[in-house]
């Protein structure tokens, strides 16, 4: 919910606990995110580490699950630490960081899908799975998992900015600060998504440029 003097600020509120409460869960969630993502590190260091996974499309796919997973889990926690030591915290911020979490959301089971995909075809099509899954295959698929979650989440939020005045509670006020802050605040917003579609087509840009 948007505050009305300033539409580039979203209010965050959070039900009422003991602080002794907040600090042993807001503890354990990072204490167990730290582990996670140190685990989630050591398996990334050990698929740069040894060539012989660069080649193989099983490796490939699940080394971008654990990246995937990897920044899900710190947008998640991001937003679950903002939500106690942030009273109110900026709407572009706000919204990059969900986009992050809802992206990374998404890519999990689409990518679960490409890996098993792969293993029917090397368990029914063995002869032909070189063939099928190539390592270039393998990044376009990687970009398509990333242009489908896309799809999804930025039609959302453009629909949303357009049709949900509830989102700038500013936009109904009739100075001209207001107004223009509201302007300022829906095109930070569409300014990210369109950065973040940019960062998306470096997965593919290369193969593209390859296969052309």
């Amino acid at each position: 919910m948007a505050s009305s003097s300033d539409a580039n600020v979203t209010d965050i509120f959070r039900p009422r606990e003991t602080p002794s409460s907040a600090v042993v869960k807001n503890a354990i969630v990072v204490a167990l995110g730290i582990i996670i993502n140190y685990i989630n590190g050591t398996l990334i260091h050990t698929f740069r580490k040894h060539q012989i996974f660069h080649l193989n499309p099983r490796y490939i796919l699940f080394v971008h699950l654990v990246i995937n997973d990897i920044i899900q889990l710190t947008t998640t926690i991001s937003l679950f630490l903002s939500s106690y030591i942030f009273y109110q915290i900026n709407v572009s911020v706000c919204c990059l960081i969900i986009v992050l979490a809802i992206f990374t959301t998404f890519n999990t089971p689409l990518n679960l899908a490409v890996m098993a995909m792969e293993c029917y075809i090397a368990v029914c099509f063995p002869l032909r799975h070189n063939e099928l899954c190539t390592i270039r295959r393998t990044y376009i698929l990687i970009g398509c998992i990333w242009a489908l979650s896309s799809i999804s989440v930025l039609t959302d939020i453009f629909i949303a900015v357009a049709t949900e005045p509830i989102i700038f509670a500013a936009r109904a006020a009739n100075s001209k600060k207001s107004n223009s802050d509201t302007t300022k605040a829906r095109n930070t917003i569409l300014l990210h998504g369109f950065q973040l579609l940019l960062c998306m087509l470096t997965y593919v840009q290369d193969h593209i440029t390859y296969m052309m």
